[in-house]
């Protein structure tokens, strides 16, 4: 389901296990900046794995894509090292603010130290540092151009949490106001963009999502949904409310203004 956000997925070289990974890595006459693991169960990948593709392309980062199973593997399973952890869920809009960094002339997450690029994704404040004139930069300066302040509804019943996000998506150029779950609209609104914080989307919750995503689609904005630990069945759910994509907490700042500049 996460490749099927990707247009460039079908493009992809794949291989159905290690081994013809492997065989993929001696043949090949590039070698890969990238290479994705699935991991549909816990424990599918031992370290030897990851030192045996790593052998072979030395300079490629590993990322690990996570399945819903695997939810409690950061709490109870050994990790291998060398990599980088996505879940499922977060595959797409990594792989797209990654996109937009390139064509704005820096460097992906995986061409950066692996330290770096796991705190990057852990916290959200650890940018990647700026590629050097030239690199990629057919684009760049047109992007930055093209930038300006949006405005984005964001639904919370929590005014800390508000006030987090709105400080999280204010240096990328999002202007948030407060949007009380359940409250009355007194006008007619007028976003760019909403963002909608949920738990596990209990009945309660949908009513309220649906409600939202009624008033947003008044003015042609399109809703964002966080929450807690998405998983396969709350995607269906979620659309079915009026939402356009689903996302993770805790988020990434960049990947979430990349998603709702997307929409």
């Amino acid at each position: 389901m996460a490749l099927q956000e990707i247009p460039q997925a079908p493009r992809w070289t794949s291989a159905d296990n290690v081994e013809q990974g492997c065989d993929l890595l001696r043949d090949g006459e590039v070698p890969p900046e990238l290479i994705l693991l699935a991991q549909p169960l816990p424990g599918c990948y031992q370290q030897a794995d990851i030192d045996r593709l790593q052998r072979l392309a030395p300079l490629a980062r590993i990322v690990l894509v996570a399945g819903t199973w695997c939810e409690g593997e950061l709490r109870t399973g050994v990790l291998p090292t060398g990599i980088l952890r996505l879940y499922w869920y977060e595959l797409a809009r990594w792989w797209s603010a990654a996109l937009d960094r390139l064509a704005t002339g820096r460097y992906p997450p995986w061409s950066t130290p692996l330290d770096a690029a796991a705190r990057w994704r852990l916290h959200g404040d650890a940018r990647p540092p700026a590629a050097p004139e030239g690199y990629a930069a057919n684009s760049a300066g047109t992007a930055a151009e093209a930038r300006r302040t949006q405005t984005l509804a964001i639904a919370t019943v929590d005014y800390a949490a508000f006030t987090a996000y709105s400080s999280a998506l204010a240096h990328l150029d999002w202007s948030a106001t407060w949007i009380r779950p359940g409250r009355c609209w007194k006008r007619k609104p007028e976003f760019a963009a909403g963002l909608w914080d949920g738990s596990q989307l209990s009945t309660a919750e949908l009513a309220t999502l649906t409600e939202f995503c009624q008033h947003l689609g008044e003015c042609g904005g399109r809703v964002t949904v966080l929450l807690d630990f998405p998983r396969v069945e709350h995607l269906p759910r979620a659309r079915a409310a009026g939402a356009a994509t689903v996302l993770a907490k805790p988020f990434i700042a960049e990947e979430v203004a990349c998603t709702l500049a997307g929409l």
